[in-house]
């Protein structure tokens, strides 16, 4: 999937490695955790009870944008494995979390408002 000729081969190769990695970091968690069904089919790990104990894990033991980046990792190669189900409730998971989406959120909030002001529109 991730692999050249796959269904990610047209991002580079650095996008395809990272993205490969904190999958695989996800699925090293389930493994640990005695949650990884390895005769599933692709994309099968990827489940809300499985992704808010990861997130759970993750907000013990990483920052916020490192979480959050992670989470938007796992959403795109999920995309990938099953394109056809519809994996928009992953996209909202960090917003749910105590972190939430941490200094980016705050970044692009601050980002628009001062774009608001010098637009002449505040």
């Amino acid at each position: 999937m991730l692999d050249d000729g796959g269904a990610a081969s047209h991002l580079n190769a650095l996008t395809r490695q990272d993205l490969t990695r904190r999958y695989a970091y996800f699925l090293s968690f389930l493994e640990r955790q005695g949650k990884l069904d390895r005769e599933g089919p692709a994309g099968a790990a990827v489940t809300e009870q499985n992704i808010l104990h990861y997130l759970r894990y993750l907000e013990e033991h990483v920052s916020s944008v490192t979480l959050a980046q992670s989470i938007y990792k796992i959403s795109r190669v999920a995309h990938y494995l099953a394109p056809g189900c519809n994996w928009r409730w992953l996209q909202r998971v960090p917003a749910g979390s105590k972190c939430g989406l941490g200094p980016a959120t705050n970044a692009m909030t601050l980002f628009r408002s001062r774009n608001f002001f010098n637009s002449g529109a505040g």
